[in-house]
């Protein structure tokens, strides 16, 4: 079935790269325009130029999800062009290297909690502002398989901001419901990404013995759930955490 976005505006984070990237460019396909916050300019405009090649329209963000005021100043930049925020994918995430509670660091623990959760925090409430204003809108939070059940191939870091990523949804969800503002995550288990790094093979095991479809996911298909969360047939859809993880999730006991 095919969403028609058109005329509608998507403001997605970590926009440049893997799930945004890909998220980014369907939006465009369906109809909409689409605002990309990213810290790496360079990454970025290699995303705008794809999405003008396909005759859309994008514009380019720089900004720090853990800033308030890059956020605040990204989300106003995309009301004076456009007037309105309909979508949000608060997108942007980072990981830290595997070990023992006993060894992680307070830098690791801090640097990933700040992008993960302290940054879907920022947005959504910049996010939320402007929806209210309008009466509608509908915000999708990336989390993960890792914030549902704690796996051993994620970091402690990772595992408590995606944890905490739900509890921001849902709870977010149940405050603006009732302004017409639907508030969803997603929860994803292995996709083919950069933060996965170039040697996705190391995960071949864990996949084969765990994933009943015993494969990773592409990044699109992630951004075919986001795209269609976003649209009229998901409209009474709020709170949810919607896993895209291949089965993992169910074939854990």
């Amino acid at each position: 079935m095919s969403v028609d976005h058109k005329g509608r505006v998507a403001f997605i984070t970590g926009g440049s790269s893997g799930i945004g990237r890909a998220t980014a460019i369907e939006f465009v396909k369906a109809g909409a325009i689409v605002a990309i916050a990213s810290r790496d300019e360079h990454k970025a405009q290699g995303v705008l130029n794809d999405i003008r090649v396909l005759g859309g329209e994008a514009l380019f963000l720089q900004a720090d999800v853990c800033n308030t005021m890059d956020i605040e100043r990204a989300c106003h930049q995309i009301s004076e062009a456009y007037g309105r925020l309909d979508f949000a994918f608060n997108n942007a995430g980072v990981g830290c290297m595997l070990g023992s509670l006993t060894e992680l660091s307070e830098e690791d623990w801090d640097y990933v909690t700040q992008v993960n959760l302290k940054g879907v925090f920022i947005c959504m409430q910049q996010e939320v502002k402007k929806m209210i204003f309008q009466g509608s809108g509908v915000i999708i939070n990336n989390a993960s398989a890792a914030g549902v059940m704690p796996m051993r191939e994620a970091p402690y870091p990772y595992v408590a901001s995606k944890f905490g990523i739900l509890g921001l949804t849902k709870q977010a969800a149940a405050e603006f419901g009732p302004k017409n503002i639907r508030i969803n995550a997603i929860c994803p288990a292995f996709i083919e990404t950069p933060m996965l790094g170039q040697d996705t093979h190391r995960y071949d095991d864990v996949i084969n013995q765990r994933v009943p479809l015993r494969r990773m996911a592409s990044p699109l298909e992630v951004a075919k759930l986001v795209i269609w969360l976003c649209s009229e047939d998901a409209a009474f859809i709020t709170g949810a955490s919607i896993p895209v993880d291949g089965g993992l999730l169910s074939s854990i006991t």
